[in-house]
């Protein structure tokens, strides 16, 4: 299990130095198979919201309290799907910081 926090956390890590997504490099590749309209952004903040619920290091809340703005956290779209992450983020993040 430490093995694949360890993991996840050096993957995170790596999304987060290199931001950009995939479609740029992949587009002839992927489109019209997968294409990501919504970007990398919710999938920075959905992971981190992961990576605090796994691991309680207050430093992925610290990094969507930073980042949040910039990675689309306060945009109002509440649909939650594959392409779109931030209202499972929201959620994530709201669960972990309430007291029960």
């Amino acid at each position: 299990m430490i093995e694949k926090l360890e993991r996840t956390t050096q993957l995170f890590q790596f999304a987060d130095k290199y931001k950009g997504s995939y479609n740029n490099a992949l587009k002839p590749f992927v489109f019209p198979f997968y294409y990501s309209y919504s970007g990398y952004k919710d999938e920075l903040l959905w992971g981190a919201a992961w990576l605090h619920k796994a691991t309680k290091n207050p430093m992925y809340l610290n990094y969507i309290k930073v980042n949040g703005q910039i990675l689309g956290a306060a945009e109002f779209d509440n649909t939650f799907g594959w392409d779109n992450k931030h209202a499972g983020a929201r959620i994530l993040v709201s669960k972990g910081t309430v007291p029960p």
